[in-house]
């Protein structure tokens, strides 16, 4: 997922610099966090959930950890990558493709 590894600079501002010298990319230590977003619909919307434990407090921040956000709600771009990809595997599943 391309707008997961991108800093959002341009949206939501830079994420605060990284305080230790972890060789990984931010947010992407073992790759759950970004492999953990589900997509869920219904006829009124759908909604994108991530299910880790920890995802809320990257998304939020902590006193202790600035806030990354790993998904900008405003990035139409990247939500619209997300739709597309849900729909395919539902296709997929009923037969479609």
């Amino acid at each position: 997922m391309k707008f997961f590894n991108k800093q959002q600079q341009e949206k939501v501002g830079p994420w605060a610099p990284r305080k230790d010298d972890k060789k990984h990319p931010l947010l992407n230590k073992t790759g759950r966090m970004k492999r953990s977003f589900q997509f869920k619909s219904n006829r009124k919307g759908f909604t994108i959930q991530n299910s880790t434990l920890y995802s809320g407090y990257h998304e939020e921040g902590t006193d202790k950890m600035p806030k990354r956000s790993a998904l900008d709600p405003k990035d139409s771009k990247a939500i619209d990558l997300i739709v597309e990809k849900e729909i395919d595997k539902m296709m997929e599943r009923i037969g479609l493709v």
